[in-house]
């Protein structure tokens, strides 16, 4: 799988992590934590139950995909999780992503005309990090069955 190279990898256990840097995705006041999470089990894990949960099967480089994605806000919080995950030689193939911030950035500042320019900055921000995720998705493959 190919990914930006300044993600900050972790590759422990067989389980590879890439955090998105905050200082380098995001802007002030709105720095979210954003990570992919690479890894092969027996099982496929859950993400987290959302009412707003929506699964889809697509093929993807030949093989079956479920993706799935959940969004939630509370306590100030804002949660969205993408999981792709693909059953191959009896392993799942989990490629996972969370991302978690300030649910508005009507939490740092009171001025409306702030509030608007920084959450508007903020969904920039995380399309694009969407973007780079979902052209991670786009192209893994996988070497060994």
């Amino acid at each position: 799988m190919e990914y930006p190279p300044n993600l900050v990898e972790n590759a422990t256990g067989g389980v590879l992590s890439l955090a998105f840097p905050k200082d380098g995705y995001f802007h002030w006041p709105l720095l979210d934590d954003a990570k992919v999470t690479v890894s092969v089990a027996t099982t496929c894990p859950q993400i987290v139950s959302y009412q707003q949960a929506q699964t889809q099967k697509f093929t993807l480089n030949g093989l079956p995909f479920t993706r799935t994605v959940g969004f939630d806000v509370g306590a100030g919080n804002r949660y969205l999780e993408i999981a792709y995950d693909t059953i191959s030689a009896g392993k799942c193939y989990h490629f996972y992503f969370i991302d978690h911030g300030t649910n508005g950035a009507g939490f740092y500042v009171n001025d409306s005309s702030l509030i608007k320019k920084y959450d508007s900055q903020h969904d920039k921000d995380l399309s694009a990090v969407l973007s780079a995720v979902n052209g991670m998705a786009a192209n893994l493959h996988i070497l060994a069955h």
